[in-house]
């Protein structure tokens, strides 16, 4: 399990006279290492292309036990666009794949033929001129898809009510019964996975691997921002306390790496961290709303990426998002992208970072 690095350079010491500092860069002219800048470019060009392998690992636990299921993909990163104005990458995946590893399987089943339905199906991305997430270009498309290849979950809904009819009812009529009956799953549909929602659920990748693109950072410094963290489910922003440190990669200095640490700040604004009470227990669809502030709540990210300094191609990602609500909810998550071609893989790393 790969958690934000606890090591952290600590080679720029506090002086407290301007003589010792003086002294010190004297006799240790090594401190100036700390004092290198890590670059994030944006080098994007029109044509590019990048496979990247992914795995998410999903742990929940409930009322009804441990449920944990494994899901894999490839995925193509294809720049259509490139320019001052900003670049609209094309994500595509294929191979997708997902199994229950413990608990009960019946979501896992429902779901792992459905997934063949999106196999080559393009999300276009939009960054801005700074190499960061800014949108997706054809999220209607993608929001109508999702809608249409998820339809199938409510057919044993429509199974029954077929079931239930009685035997000796005109043809005509059952037909209108069940196409009622249809209308309403697909509003339902509609209802729960919203714009928002696949938005959230399709640009989660980009926006983590573009997070601090653009950017230019002290190696070795720990960094503090208040950046706002995106809720699991519905990717709304919430108040947030981050830390991050970027350091060279020991084994090769053209490559750098940056940890954090993002928590939620659940001492703010009661109403929205019972959006996030409700996101996590409901889907987002029921409005949960009690006295004060919610009492053991907790969602936080721990992360890692490892990048080439001269075009900022990720060559490795991983998050690790712990969410909490009570004992209603309790879910653990670490997702994780690797470029293919990479000389680096994930048993090698847990061994850098132990």
């Amino acid at each position: 399990m790969m958690l934000i690095a606890d090591a952290i350079p600590r080679t720029a010491r506090r002086v407290r006279t301007p003589l010792l500092a003086a002294l010190l860069l004297a006799t240790l002219p090594t401190l100036a290492l700390a004092q290198e800048r890590i670059r994030w470019p944006v080098t994007w060009k029109t044509g590019q292309s990048f496979i990247y392998e992914s795995e998410s690992l999903e742990r929940e636990l409930d009322d009804g036990g441990i449920r944990v299921s494994r899901s894999t993909d490839v995925t193509e990163v294809r720049i259509a666009e490139a320019g001052p104005g900003g670049t609209l990458q094309h994500w595509t995946s294929r191979d997708s794949r997902i199994e229950t590893i413990e608990g009960d399987r019946a979501t896992t089943d429902a779901v792992a033929p459905l997934l063949e339905e999106f196999e080559g199906f393009v999300v276009q991305v939009e960054l801005g001129p700074d190499g960061r997430y800014r949108s997706l270009r054809n999220l209607d498309e993608t929001a109508a898809k999702v809608r249409q290849v998820m339809l199938p979950l409510g057919g044993t809904g429509l199974e029954e009510i077929s079931a239930r009819m009685d035997p000796d009812m005109p043809a005509a009529e059952r037909e209108m019964i069940i196409a009622i009956a249809r209308r309403n799953m697909e509003e339902m549909m509609k209802k729960f996975f919203t714009d928002e929602m696949v938005e959230a659920m399709t640009s989660g990748g980009v926006k983590g691997i573009t997070r601090f693109a653009g950017g230019e950072f002290e190696a070795g410094r720990r960094y503090r921002d208040a950046e706002p963290i995106e809720s699991p489910l519905l990717g709304r922003k919430l108040p947030a306390r981050r830390e991050f440190t970027f350091s060279v990669d020991k084994d090769d200095p053209a490559l750098a790496r940056v940890e954090w640490t993002h928590t939620l700040d659940a001492s703010g604004d009661p109403a929205p961290l019972w959006g996030l009470v409700s996101e996590l227990t409901t889907g987002g669809l029921d409005t949960a709303r009690g006295e004060g502030r919610p009492k053991d709540l907790a969602l936080r990210e721990d992360g890692m990426m490892l990048f080439r300094r001269d075009s900022g191609v990720v060559e490795m990602m991983e998050t690790v998002v712990t969410s909490r609500y009570g004992k209603e909810h309790d879910e653990h998550d670490r997702n994780r992208m690797r470029l293919r071609g990479s000389t680096r893989d994930w048993p090698a790393e847990a061994t850098r970072t132990r």
